[in-house]
């Protein structure tokens, strides 16, 4: 197990009693979830673990592996090593459930996409049965050879096409285990994302579950991002995302998910890069028309009214418009209110742990007027300079876009209640044009 430093820790230096410096420049953590080899690198499976650079990878989580890819990737588009965990989920067996009547749904999904992990036995013929991967719920059947099963890797639901019975082998991960081994990497008073490498509606929820109670009550502000799940099969036999079907069960404002991911000619996807944008801004900085560094075309290719419809169901689209880029930014959250993008979500995480970090800085001083001031005084120059980077609004004659207010519990002399509120500057993410031709 590594030894976690605290390079993301947002603190107040407290100088001659008082406050003095805090630090909100702070650099993000970034946990990488995703499938190794612990049997040919040194790294063991459930164990958030570092290395120094890219020479470290392959003997660390086993050459060629999905997590190796991943850190390549996030580290070509802006997240230095040093700041990067990866943590390899454990794989599992199961051997010969059972399907019986030529449908039903496995018990451990999502299972390993990978045909050499999977036997499908048909028990009734006593043949050996070749499985096909489709991504439809339930999965098509109706261009399946005799001997072939529709089996969907999400949810495990398997489809013959008959009403013999099937046997069925198969692998998958243990992604809980992983999610509770990296509670700490991210520690009270940091912010920072995990990345989870899986495409499965069920184990984004899982993870955003498992972060949501740091995030509420231990001050690590954990935001989550993971890939869509494909919901169509296209024409190759390829997963892809029907967008006008597309929905999901995911919604919270800490939570963002992508998508297409697949690369054409590949068996990785460009989850890493988008895991070293999201890592990697600044925090004045969008993720909005970033372009990903070092990957090839993806297997869809989305166009804008696509794009714009994805967005709507809550996924971050992909552009495959010459270089891939992100064409969003919104959580997957529901709620209204203020626009829940990644931009205003790290913004807030930053101040929420400021004002927590200004507030502790005054345990032990006299609850009195001088008390309340500093931290009001103290909390809103931290939001002026962030006024003054520009990335969030001003207060003017008419409009208060952001404010501080620190008093006295009514219920509790020894206690001070600091509210803050703030309007983070608009993202442009859509250009009209319009052109005049004098003839």
């Amino acid at each position: 197990m590594t030894t976690y430093g605290n390079p993301a820790r947002i603190f107040v230096d407290v100088e001659g009693g008082g406050i003095g410096a805090l630090n909100l420049d702070t650099a993000q953590k970034i946990v990488l979830f995703g499938a190794g080899d612990p049997g040919s690198g040194s790294a063991q499976t459930n164990d958030p673990t570092q290395v120094s650079g890219p020479g470290e990878l392959a003997s660390t989580f086993g050459a060629d592996s999905e997590l190796v890819e991943l850190f390549r990737g996030a580290a070509a588009n802006g997240v230095a090593y040093s700041m990067m965990y990866g943590v390899m989920p454990a794989k599992q067996s199961v051997t010969g459930e059972a399907i019986a009547g030529g449908s039903g749904e496995l018990g451990n999904a999502p299972i390993l996409e990978d045909t050499a992990e999977i036997t499908v036995q048909n028990t009734t013929a006593g043949q050996e049965a070749t499985p096909v991967w489709r991504y439809e719920s339930p999965p098509q059947t109706g261009d399946l050879a005799d001997d072939e099963v529709a089996v969907n890797p999400f949810s495990g639901e398997v489809e013959a096409g008959d009403t013999d019975d099937y046997e069925v082998d198969y692998k998958y991960y243990q992604w809980q285990d992983a999610f509770d081994a990296a509670t700490g990497v991210i520690q009270e008073q940091e912010e920072g994302l995990w990345y989870v490498r899986s495409e499965a509606e069920s184990i984004i929820s899982d993870a955003i579950a498992t972060a949501v109670p740091l995030r509420e009550n231990q001050w690590k502000m954990v935001r989550v991002a993971g890939d869509a799940q494909p919901n169509a099969t296209a024409a190759d036999g390829s997963a892809s995302i029907d967008v006008d079907a597309y929905a999901d069960n995911l919604d919270n404002d800490a939570l963002f998910v992508t998508g297409p991911v697949r690369q054409a000619n590949s068996s990785y996807t460009v989850s890493g890069e988008v895991a070293g944008v999201f890592g990697g801004v600044d925090t004045d900085e969008s993720v909005i028309g970033q372009t990903l560094t070092g990957v090839g075309e993806l297997t869809q290719t989305l166009n804008v009214p696509d794009q714009e419809a994805l967005e709507d169901e809550g996924v971050i689209p992909l552009s495959n418009a010459g270089a891939v880029s992100i064409e969003g930014n919104l959580s997957t959250s529901t709620a209204t209110g203020w626009t829940r993008s990644y931009f205003a979500r790290r913004l807030a995480d930053q101040l929420i742990l400021a004002a927590r970090a200004i507030g502790r800085a005054t345990r032990g001083d006299i609850a009195n007027d001088d008390t309340t001031r500093l931290i009001e005084s103290r909390l809103g120059d931290e939001i002026v300079d962030l006024v003054d980077d520009g990335v969030l609004e001003p207060n003017s004659r008419t409009e208060t876009n952001w404010f501080v207010t620190a008093v006295e519990d009514d219920a509790n002399p020894r206690k001070l209640n600091v509210s803050f509120g703030f309007t983070p500057e608009g993202i442009v993410d859509t250009i009209e044009f319009s052109a005049t031709i004098n003839t």
